[in-house]
């Protein structure tokens, strides 16, 4: 799992570098992958799918729209599913 999150960190790392996404989110992303690799990956799901659903409101392929929401949205997701989980497979 560990190279994995390390192929993505440098895919995100790149996008950055060719300005197609903002310091922040790239910070947001690369701090999420390196500590919890299934929140990052949620996040980055989220976000394309918030930056698909904005581009075809807009019909501007260079829609823009503020990734740290998205990310929130799919680590608050992902957390609260992983707590379900948590809490329905213990035995009683």
């Amino acid at each position: 799992m560990g190279w994995l999150s390390a192929l993505v960190i440098a895919i995100l790392t790149l996008a950055a570098i060719k300005d197609w996404m903002g310091g922040a989110d790239w910070k947001t992303l690369v701090g999420l992958f390196g500590l919890w690799p299934l929140a990052g990956l949620a996040a980055l799901v989220t976000a394309g799918g918030w930056g698909g659903l904005s581009i075809l409101r807009t019909g501007e392929r260079n829609a823009r729209f503020p990734g740290v929401s998205a990310f929130a949205l799919g680590v608050g997701l992902t957390f609260i599913a992983q707590l379900s989980i948590m809490a329905f497979s213990t035995k009683v």
